[in-house]
């Protein structure tokens, strides 16, 4: 799925009209840019700052909190989306990267191969400016690789080893 536009819920956005206090700045903002959109399957979440808004997306309701951002789709719909900070702080060592298997202690080629690949997306430096990870093409280029696998070397990808 590819995102057209995005905008970010911040709270204490500098009011434009000293009626508004930062929090009312921040909510008019948001829904400013979700009616100029044509959206209005929203309202805001919560009485005091920090505030929400809940969002009627093709999943449900969803609240979106200030630091998460509100996104449209290509269809036009819009969804909630939270930004997790992956790389760790500078001071603080790398972590080495490692696969989770199941309770049992088993796992398959097809878990490990996806895996990796979600490790991989993470793997900038600095995650701001690295573009849009792309869900469908990642998929696409893990099950291209499995089929190499079972082509080429006769490997079960499913079996949990």
């Amino acid at each position: 799925m590819k995102y057209i536009d995005a905008i970010r819920i911040e709270t204490g956005t500098e009011a434009k009209d000293e009626m508004l206090d930062p929090n009312s700045a921040s909510q008019a903002t948001i829904a400013g840019w979700l009616m100029g959109r044509g959206f209005t399957d929203f309202h805001v979440h919560g009485e005091e700052s920090p505030f929400g808004i809940e969002l009627g997306t093709p999943e449900g309701p969803v609240v979106a909190e200030p630091g998460d951002f509100v996104v449209q789709d290509e269809t036009g719909a819009f969804h909630a989306c939270r930004i997790i900070e992956l790389s760790p702080p500078r001071d603080e060592p790398r972590r080495p990267w490692t696969l989770e298997r199941e309770e049992d202690g088993t796992l398959s080629l097809r878990a490990a191969v996806y895996q990796a690949i979600g490790g991989a997306s993470a793997a900038w430096e600095h995650l701001r400016g690295a573009g849009t990870f792309d869900d469908v093409q990642a998929r696409e280029v893990a099950e291209a690789l499995l089929a190499e696998l079972v082509e080429a070397h006769a490997v079960d990808v499913d079996t949990p080893a």
